[in-house]
């Protein structure tokens, strides 16, 4: 029997960070129904909390080892789904897909009011951080950090930083600064197992304060001093929305949707006044192509505020 492994890649990508790490699977030879073999099947079990939205098949499904399923996932009006569980997998406009199944697992079902709101002055708004905030950061389906944003300096400037606080000590920090005209990415710092890195960016990386909805950067052919690329793509203001995460309604926040032109990725940053950064999610998974023709899924982190922390 030929064994089949998978690389997954997770890339955080935050402002503009790419952290990349993965895992192989092994098949187990008893998925297959080679040789007399009875073939395993798995029960994936949807969920849905605080109702204002469904999902179909709406009861548990068996699927055989190694593949996978799909669920039509439809939001009420005003609201967007967000999606975590035990199964991991994609959701692609109204339809999530797990990926391959090799154990019992769950698909979890909540949704958020968003809506669209006018006039809701500039960008700028979005990454103003006025003084220092604590909350819970959610890393589906059930892992919880913790996030400090507040005022610092970077590379000899005033800069708001955001730190996520990762288990075993490891963090790593995003530097941003607001202007009048335009929110300038400074760079990051990332101390994580065998990741010792500082990174500044040039001055290209800018979100111009005035950007309307369907406005988009461009990060193509931008280089860092250290040498390191920027993954080429771009990153589209959607506009601003009103989110509810947590009990906790964000007005007014930016909506920006980036997608990655080498791998297809796309996925969607929330952020906040006084917060920052406040949901991330993957859109579209994309791929890439290894040595000895590996196919890899690259994703962001599907991770979200989860609730303030004393300041």
């Amino acid at each position: 029997m030929k064994s089949i492994y998978k690389l997954t890649a997770v890339i955080a990508c935050g402002l503009a960070l790419t952290a990349c790490g993965g895992d192989w699977w092994n098949d187990d030879d008893d998925d297959d129904d080679i040789g007399g073999k009875t073939p395993t099947f798995y029960l994936v079990t949807p969920s849905v909390s605080g109702g204002s939205g469904a999902i179909s098949p709406a009861a548990a499904v068996s699927v055989q080892s190694g593949s996978t399923t799909s669920f039509q996932v439809t939001p009420n009006t005003d609201y967007t789904a967000s999606i975590g569980g035990s199964c991991g997998g994609t959701l692609n406009g109204t339809t999530y897909t797990t990926k391959a199944i090799t154990a019992d697992c769950t698909v979890a079902i909540s949704f958020a009011q968003t809506d669209t709101e006018e006039g809701a002055g500039t960008i700028a708004n979005c990454f103003t951080v006025p003084e220092t905030v604590n909350y819970n950061w959610l890393v589906m389906p059930d892992e919880n950090w913790q996030v400090r944003t507040g005022a610092a300096t970077f590379d000899g400037q005033e800069a708001i930083e955001q730190t996520f606080f990762m288990p075993n000590n490891e963090y790593y920090k995003y530097y941003w600064k607001v202007t009048s005209n335009e929110v300038r990415v400074l760079g990051y710092i990332i101390e994580a197992a065998h990741i010792n890195s500082t990174h500044i960016y040039n001055p290209l990386i800018i979100r111009p304060a005035d950007m309307k909805p369907g406005y988009f950067i461009d990060s193509s052919g931008q280089r860092f001093p250290d040498g390191l690329s920027a993954v080429p793509g771009r990153s589209t203001f959607m506009g601003f929305k009103t989110i509810t995460l947590a009990g906790k309604q964000f007005p007014d926040a930016c909506l920006f949707r980036t997608e990655e032109k080498s791998t297809g990725l796309i996925y969607d940053e929330w952020y906040a006044f006084g917060y920052g950064l406040i949901k991330r999610w993957t859109i579209k998974e994309g791929t890439v192509s290894g040595a000895n023709g590996i196919v890899s899924t690259v994703a962001t982190q599907n991770e979200q505020y989860n609730g303030d922390l004393a300041r």
